[in-house]
């Protein structure tokens, strides 16, 4: 089973350097050499030349405090000291702080320069020493706009810089190009690639991410992107959030590294994100599979002996295990098979304990695992079967012996009765035999079954349904269909069936004939009455169900749904999510109201045009209701969503200081995060595929959750799905009437809420200024 990628929902104070990628190397600790070496050094006699002192000192200083005093310094002697201003402003607390400081840069660097520099220089001003300055602080001042929401002021400020400097040392180029991304400028965009013939990923991933936005799925597109493959092959896991951004971003990168691939995700994310299918596009072009579950520490032998021999022992049970590739049509990549499915099963209980899907064909030690954890947590009653059976003989040989010490027989058979047929129903890559290969599926042959005995008095229950789990490594993540065919007085399964292709209803029609053929307890018989769930499956079923003498019924199925959930709770080891649809107290039309928030939030996107530290107060006119601290998150693009916390301590500390644990597990708080579909519990999938609920695009699922302190999460109860779906509505608007304050009334699925909206200066602990009551919406 594919699991969750682990989430960073909890935005960390960072400064502005981390916002943008590792560009060419900062050059000022080096530029005194420079100078010294070609006798421009500055008289240390001057102000100018004591301040300039004091700034490449502040430059050496790794406290941001020293830094800080050493700048201030340099400007009490130099009013003019353009490159104190920007040492200030690297290190500020807030965007609007660093804003302030870069524009009181560029304002003194232009005063210190002569101004025909701008005539005589344009073209080489970064070879000129006394011109970086200037370079320097619009260079930050337009990545702070950037970063702000202000698209359009920083490309023009890029757009300057390399009128200035067109061979760009700086890297320039790369950030206008995010910036026209931003704002969609696809013609500029396009002369800008033609412009530079750059090889690095910053602009082959561009010309990538262009031809999809233009042309979308078209044979040019994926053309660019398996080019900018080539030049970072890093790149395409970090994008699609397989791999997780480091938190510090690389000191030094060389081209076609992982520390290359992270400096350009870094910076460009948002473009990818805010191109709706782009990232979905990337995972299915590229065939990458699900991101990976975080690696659980392997137990030593003697202490996983101890643990497992401490299990009662099932006399007479057997157990099957084995693993194939799978892969849908045209899954396969580069000949290759597209995944890998582990199957764990209970033959004398007729019961799947394990379905791990895989990218990568697991060894002995990988499979060993899943056995190990299906006798530990495989089922209500954990215990060790009396037999293992296998087909491959390297299980064989490595669990031999370990199985002995438990009091395990391993057995190598042939075939497996079980897991062979489950096995043979996934599809296998072209020209890659599978082990189990049968052929295609035979015609049912219905003369055959109308011949079988009957039992008029046998009802049998009968579903086919999605299974909570997701198949990895195939071309498209898939959630397989599961069907089962039970004998209610029995109590037994007496036919089973897995398939991610094949229409519901005709893998349920072959369920039933293979269960009346070949059921897996007893012998070839039909039944007398099929109950099925739904009056749309028994039309399906009851023409075929009726040339066979069988009468088709629609009713409860109790036995089924008990196997069903408890297949469930194998699958998923107990770990599976609680949908919001299965939420006690949660009507139905709350979670609809929701998802349809959520939708237009995310077409919204209004943190495209908001500053990543910025925090909104929200006050409602419900009773017994603490304020909320909002943050509006998608900036980077790491993580698309909004957090409210109600705890405005925590908040504070987690932006006071960077990476503090203390601070993450003190956090209490709703959180709405918007990712791709296998993201999302599969119950709240199924109600959206059911009920037409709205999804914005291929990577705007919205996962909703509560953090408590200690970072205990939960699905949130009616009241904060509530409070979350009232601040999805307004919040928006809030964005657009440039964050005034506001008092507004907004409609949610119990009626309407009055919210009070207002900015929170991070800074001062204060309120910025007073609300004035808004339009409802």
């Amino acid at each position: 089973m594919a699991k969750k990628k682990p989430r960073r929902d909890q935005p960390r104070r960072r400064r502005q350097d981390d916002e943008a990628r590792l560009l060419p190397p900062d050059t000022r600790s080096l530029e005194r050499a420079v100078r010294e070496l070609l006798g421009a050094s500055s008289d240390e006699s001057s102000s100018q030349g004591l301040a300039q002192e004091l700034v490449e000192l502040a430059y050496a200083q790794g406290d941001s405090g020293a830094r800080a005093r050493l700048a201030r310094e340099a400007l009490r002697i130099w009013p003019d000291c353009a490159e104190a201003y920007t040492v200030l402003a690297e290190d500020a607390r807030s965007s609007h702080e660093a804003l302030a400081l870069y524009e009181k840069a560029l304002a003194a660097a232009e005063r210190s320069l002569n101004p025909k520099a701008f005539a005589e220089d344009a073209g080489d001003f970064w070879g000129e020493l006394e011109t970086r300055p200037y370079m320097r602080a619009r260079f930050g001042l337009a990545r702070t706009l950037a970063a702000m929401g202000r698209s359009e002021a920083a490309a023009e400020h890029y757009r300057e810089l390399l009128h200035l400097s067109p061979d760009d040392p700086q890297g320039v180029r790369w950030l206008l190009a995010d910036a026209l991304f931003e704002l969609e400028r696809h013609e500029e965009l396009q002369r800008l690639l033609d412009r530079y013939d750059d090889p690095s990923p910053n602009m082959a991933y561009a010309r990538a991410l262009l031809a999809f936005r233009l042309e979308g799925d078209s044979a040019r597109a994926r053309k660019a992107l398996e080019q900018a493959e080539r030049s970072n092959r890093h790149v395409p896991e970090y994008l699609v959030g397989n791999r997780m951004l480091p938190g510090d971003i690389p000191e030094h990168v060389a081209p076609g590294s992982e520390e290359e691939a992270v400096s350009y995700v870094t910076c460009s994310l948002s473009g990818w994100r805010n191109t709706p299918g782009a990232i979905s596009w990337v995972r299915q072009t590229l065939g990458l599979g699900l991101p990976e579950p975080p690696k659980r520490p392997k137990a030593a032998w003697k202490t996983l002996r101890q643990a497992l021999l401490r299990l009662p022992q099932e006399p007479g049970e057997v157990w099957e295990v084995d693993a194939g590739p799978i892969a849908a049509e045209g899954g396969a990549r580069r000949g290759k098979p597209a995944g890998w499915l582990v199957v764990v099963a209970n033959v004398t209980g007729h019961r799947l304990l394990v379905l791990d899907g895989r990218a990568q064909r697991p060894g002995a030690a990988a499979v060993w695992e899943e056995v190990a954890g299906a006798m530990r947590k495989g089922s209500e009653d954990p215990h060790r079967p009396e037999r293992i059976c296998v087909r491959r003989k390297e299980y064989w040989t490595q669990w031999k012996k370990k199985l002995q010490e438990l009091g395990i027989e391993c057995r190598l058979c042939d075939r497996l009765e079980e897991v062979g047929p489950l096995l043979e129903r996934c599809p296998s890559p072209a020209g890659s035999p599978h082990p189990h290969a049968a052929g295609e599926a035979q015609p049912i042959d219905v003369g055959r079954l109308a011949a079988l005995p009957q039992d008029p008095l046998a009802t049998w229950q009968a579903d086919v349904r999605r299974l909570p789990v997701w198949l990895d490594g195939i071309e498209k993540p898939q959630r397989p269909w599961a069907a089962l065919v039970l004998d209610v007085a029995e109590g037994v399964v007496l036919g089973h069936n897995l398939d991610a292709e094949d229409s519901p209803d005709t893998m349920l029609w072959r369920t039933l004939a293979a269960a009346m053929a070949s059921p897996t307890v007893g012998k070839a018989h039909r039944p007398g009455t099929v109950m099925v769930a739904s009056e749309e499956r028994a039309e399906a079923l009851r023409p075929r169900l009726e040339a066979i003498g069988v009468a088709t019924a629609v009713g409860p199925l109790d036995a089924a749904d008990a196997a069903f959930a408890d297949l469930a709770r194998h699958l998923t080891h107990g770990e599976q999510e609680t949908a919001l649809v299965d939420v006690p107290g949660m009507p139905l039309g709350q979670v609809a109201a929701y998802f349809q928030a959520a939708a237009e939030f995310y077409r919204r996107s209004p943190w495209r045009r908001i500053p990543a530290d910025t925090v909104i107060k929200i006050e409602t006119d419900r009773p017994s209701r603490t304020p909320w601290y909002a943050v509006i998150m998608g900036q980077s693009g790491v993580t698309v969503g909004l957090v409210a916390y109600d705890d405005f301590e925590s908040l504070r500390i987690l932006f006071q200081q960077d990476d503090n644990e203390q601070g993450v597990r003190a956090v209490s708080a709703l959180s709405i995060t918007y990712g791709e579909e296998f993201e999302l519990a599969a119950g709240d999938l199924d109600a959206i595929e059911r009920h037409g609920w709205p999804i914005a695009a291929p990577e705007a699922y919205p996962h909703a959750m509560r953090v408590n302190p200690g970072y205990a999460v939960r699905p949130p109860l009616a009241w904060e799905l509530e409070s979350l779906e009232a601040c999805l509505r307004a919040l928006p608007d809030f964005v657009d009437r440039n964050a005034e304050p506001a008092i507004v009334t907004v409609p949610v699925a119990g009626g309407a809420i009055t919210m009070t909206l207002s900015l929170v200066d991070m800074t001062t602990q204060g309120h910025r200024r007073e609300p004035r009551r808004g339009p409802g919406r």
